[in-house]
């Protein structure tokens, strides 16, 4: 959602577009895409931002950093009043909480809690795959549902609007830089007939080490929701 008001990935208040005089409004789609495809290549990483609704109209909040090249993440998610470490990396992604967190987002309840605690002994990670089109800000310029918005404003920045469909029926809007160098200053998400909407706030920088937590503190989901079935029985 294209806003006015300030948030990350501002610049300088009197130097609002320092990136030349290209003119990113007049170009089309598949050519501006390509070319944002090209300069995120001179990206290392990102600082983000993600907030809004999910799919279930939970609220959502994602806060960390991510590689340009193919978008690993670390950070900590808000969700259900409660937060989660995150690690997105190589098609799982992983997340660990205490036991509070967990039955905030499970069938168990508040009486088995030591329970809870007991599979997650030693600081577990509960592994699921990720979505293999999770690659919401990644463009690829050849896809034939990239189309071009008219120019707005985000976040204190004027942008052009590049939009895509993907095949799960998500519509993603990447906010690129009206003027100079193609940069994406952010995005959003949203899907039609569910309640997801999200926003994305970008910030390059020069480091954001991923990897994935050790094996031994590692469980998969569908263990986990077996063993939280057991305990609720």
């Amino acid at each position: 959602m294209a806003s006015g008001a300030p948030g990350i990935g501002d610049g300088p208040a009197d130097n609002p577009e320092p990136n030349g005089s290209q003119d990113n409004t007049a170009k089309d789609a598949k050519t501006l895409a390509a070319e944002v495809s090209a300069a995120r290549a001179h990206v290392v990483a990102y600082k983000v931002n993600i907030v809004g609704t999910t799919t279930k109209g939970q609220y959502s909040r994602t806060e960390g950093c991510m590689r340009a090249t193919d978008e690993a993440m670390q950070g900590t998610l808000q969700m259900n009043g409660v937060e989660f470490d995150l690690i997105s990396t190589s098609g799982f992604l992983y997340m660990r909480g205490d036991a509070q967190a967990w039955l905030a987002t499970s069938r168990a309840n508040s009486s088995q809690v030591a329970a809870v605690r007991g599979v997650l002994a030693g600081g577990k990670w509960v592994r699921n795959s990720r979505d293999g089109q999770a690659s919401d800000l990644l463009v690829d310029p050849d896809a034939e549902s990239v189309t071009k918005g008219a120019p707005t404003m985000f976040h204190g920045r004027h942008v052009v609007p590049l939009i895509k469909t993907r095949g799960d029926g998500k519509i993603v809007t990447l906010y690129v830089a009206a003027q100079g160098s193609p940069l994406v200053f952010g995005g959003s998400t949203s899907k039609p007939g569910t309640p997801l909407s999200m926003e994305t706030t970008l910030e390059e920088t020069l480091v954001c080490a991923v990897s994935p937590p050790p094996p031994e503190l590692v469980i998969d989901g569908e263990e986990f929701e077996r063993q939280l079935d057991a305990i609720e029985s």
